[in-house]
């Protein structure tokens, strides 16, 4: 609209990848080889973004990536892919952090899901307990994603009488997941991890979720009258006037938001004469850039991790996320 950045019109090319990995590849594949475009942005779940970093870094190819929060994606350092949220480490950090240090558990539990982020955030977890708090958890269990009877693991973990529970799971599964287990009596606090902290969970939960408190890697929560989220909102309304689909605008369309955001400040910096080197390099001269919808992102030649910020949010008796006071 602006006429695009140095004289040079923007090219937008997009393919829904369907959090799938093998739909990743072939859209990555596509845009590297048959689009040719000049760099990536955005992808989804770490499960469908992690197996096209190999193709990116034979490729060359700058990717600013505004989902996946897998600790692999940046372990090995690649010079080429940059993140702009708080990484599962600093995620695992704060959950457990919040559960020792403020809700002053002194015997918690855990369940947690079997897909590689489940596993990942219980082992994440576990660790910064024994580590930083000298603690481990009193029970564990394991459910496996679509079940929806968890009764068998939350009689288990009644048996190790926690003081409190942690759920590393979804949302939906996160908000049966506490009524199943408010039903069996374990009447304890319970805390989220950060994929529970979306509108599925209140929904999932009923009444038995109030109280619940969870892991926010935004700064403004999609709901409410927040004056960023409004005017963010009204922004967005313009492209839809026929009416904004289901679901939309999410917090998720903030992390997209910001990565276009970080692309185009990059391509400002990285001047006229561009080449992927200086837009690369460009990216790296980033210090606390604001972004308005989310954390300062910062950048350096040996860390491409934008934040390491999160917070803690929970659900009030509206049943809708709130800021933790």
């Amino acid at each position: 609209a602006k006429g695009g950045i140095h004289g040079r019109k923007i090219r937008f090319i997009a393919y829904d990848d369907g959090a799938s990995p093998q739909e990743a590849l072939t859209a990555v594949r596509r845009l590297i080889h048959q689009d040719k475009v000049f760099a990536l942005m955005a992808g989804s779940i770490s499960g469908a973004t992690l197996p096209v970093v190999p193709v990116i870094n034979r490729a060359k190819i700058p990717f600013v990536s505004s989902m996946a929060a897998h600790r692999k994606l940046l372990q090995p350092f690649s010079h080429y892919i940059f993140r702009i949220y708080a990484n599962e480490i600093d995620q695992s950090n704060a959950f457990a952090d919040y559960a020792i240090g403020v809700a002053k558990l002194k015997r918690p539990a855990i369940i947690y899901n079997s897909t590689d982020f489940g596993i990942g955030g219980y082992e994440l977890t576990k660790e910064r307990l024994k580590k930083k708090w000298g603690m481990k958890f009193v029970a564990a269990e394991r459910y496996n994603p679509g079940d929806q009877d968890f009764s068998a693991q939350l009689l288990r973990i009644k048996q190790g009488n926690p003081d409190g529970i942690l759920v590393h799971s979804f949302s939906q599964d996160g908000g049966i997941i506490v009524r199943q287990a408010k039903e069996l009596g374990l009447n304890v606090p319970y805390i989220g991890g950060s994929a529970t902290t979306t509108p599925l969970f209140p929904r999932a939960a009923g009444p038995a979720g109030v109280g619940f408190v969870g892991v926010f890697v935004y700064p403004h929560i999609m709901a409410g009258n927040d004056p960023v989220v409004t005017a963010y909102k009204k922004k967005v309304a313009k492209l839809y006037p026929k009416g904004m689909p289901v679901g939309r605008p999410s917090e998720y369309d903030f992390a997209g938001y910001t990565a276009a955001l970080v692309v185009g400040e990059a391509l400002k910096r990285a001047g006229r004469n561009l080449t992927r080197e200086k837009f690369i390099q460009a990216l790296e001269t980033f210090r606390n850039f604001e972004t308005g919808v989310m954390w300062p992102i910062s950048f350096m030649k040996d860390d491409h991790e934008g934040t390491s910020q999160v917070r803690m949010i929970r659900v009030n008796e509206k049943r809708r996320w709130e800021e933790l006071k």
